[in-house]
């Protein structure tokens, strides 16, 4: 086997090595480097003898050249020839020393060249094992079967101090929502009272209204319903009250001091200010809200599926409800039954027959309807049928918790 044959059978093993399974190419740097050594000494060495061979051609031309012009023009000319002669084996030898420096070149990036495939293959290779291996964790094993998540809701109600009630709703020991109730003064918002108007103010367009509370409360002209207006209005307002043009009123032309009025409060007192109240009540309850005096009728937008919805009004208008009386279904009633929901209408209506009946008899100012307690107030307003237990700390609480459960379908009850 001749040098050269020896030389590439070397340089075909070195990129065998570099594209080994374990994609280890760097492991034959060493002996590529010691080849391209090699072959950089081997072109160093024949480079000077090229130079040398090519000076002494160039020595050799002025030599004959002097001796041409002492035997005459002919030598001269067989000089020149013999020169262009030298000069174009010069050149003959430059291109060949070329050639073989680009053949050096091309195996040199013939190597580089397996180097990156050595590497790109590696790369693809490890793609597919980390394909291989998330979907090993995304498919388990046969006979077993995959993880499912077991939350379990609790609520913890703490109301052993009357002055703070603490509400707590945990999943799997972990805290999802906190609630705190601090009694700093009487509660009195969503409560309704009998009260009486003590003062009209044209320039803010409203009315104080004394509820026994110590602090008057605010009460805005858009806030006061038509039925409280007085009978005895001009015909100018009789005719914009036909015609339901409420902006174009004055509260001056239409109310008076010492008017008695059913308000509910919407916003506590803050500071200096009183509540503010309105003369739309609303009575809410687990699956609906009541509200006297309104003919509205709605549905919660957190209920989806117009299905679902058109169900529930067909429900509701299956139902006697009392003409001038609104309501509106609560996001609870979305998977409730219709008996559950007629049994929450049954029981607003009566409420309000209570709260009409005290109304009517009792003297003004006075409180009419007081709104439940924290603990049944939080479990209408925020209950779901997820949560499977509820701990409370007092018997007052136990009491309120189990009057609230009675009310839910039979389903919930479990």
């Amino acid at each position: 086997m001749t040098e050269e044959k020896k030389q590439e059978a070397a340089g075909s093993s070195g990129r065998r090595v570099g594209k080994a399974s374990t994609g280890a190419w760097w492991k034959s740097v060493s002996s590529l480097l010691k080849k391209e050594k090699k072959d950089k000494d081997s072109s160093g060495s024949a480079g000077p003898a090229a130079e040398r061979e090519k000076g002494a051609a160039r020595d050799s031309g002025p030599a004959k050249a002097e001796a041409s012009e002492k035997q005459g023009g002919q030598d001269r000319r067989s000089a020149k020839e013999t020169a262009a002669a030298d000069g174009s084996g010069g050149k003959k030898k430059g291109r060949e020393k070329a050639e073989s420096s680009g053949e050096k070149g091309g195996k040199t990036g013939s190597r580089a060249s397996s180097r990156s495939r050595g590497r790109s293959r590696k790369s693809s290779r490890q793609k597919k094992q980390n394909r291989a291996g998330e979907q090993q964790k995304k498919e388990p094993e046969s006979g077993e079967t995959p993880p499912q998540k077991t939350g379990r809701l609790k609520l913890l109600i703490n109301a052993e101090e009357p002055e703070e009630c603490r509400i707590a709703l945990v999943e799997d020991g972990r805290l999802q929502s906190f609630q705190v109730t601090t009694v700093v003064r009487e509660r009195t918002k969503n409560n309704i009272y009998k009260g009486r108007i003590v003062a009209v103010e044209a320039n803010l367009q409203a009315a104080f209204v004394d509820i026994g509370t110590g602090r008057n409360g605010f009460l805005p002209f858009h806030e006061i319903h038509p039925e409280y207006y007085r009978e005895d209005v001009s015909d100018q307002d009789r005719e914009l009250i036909a015609q339901h043009q409420w902006k174009k009123l004055k509260i001056e032309n239409v109310v008076k001091k010492g008017q008695e009025v059913l308000v509910q409060v919407v916003k506590e007192v803050t500071g200096n200010k009183g509540a503010n109240m309105t003369t739309y009540l609303s009575l809410p309850g687990r699956c609906l809200v009541l509200m006297p005096g309104s003919d509205s009728a709605g549905i919660s937008r957190k209920i989806v599926g117009e299905e679902r919805r058109q169900a529930l009004r067909e429900i509701m208008n299956s139902f006697s409800i009392p003409e001038g009386i609104g309501y509106i279904i609560r996001t609870a009633s979305a998977d409730i039954t219709k008996t559950a929901l007629q049994k929450d209408l049954r029981y607003l209506l009566r409420l309000w027959k209570e709260i009409k009946k005290r109304g009517q008899t009792m003297q003004a100012p006075a409180l009419i309807y007081e709104d439940q307690e924290t603990v049944t107030r939080y479990l209408r307003d925020h209950f779901i049928p997820e949560i499977e237990e509820i701990i409370v700390d007092t018997e007052e609480s136990l009491e309120q918790v189990n009057q609230f459960v009675e009310l839910l379908p039979a389903k919930q009850r479990k």
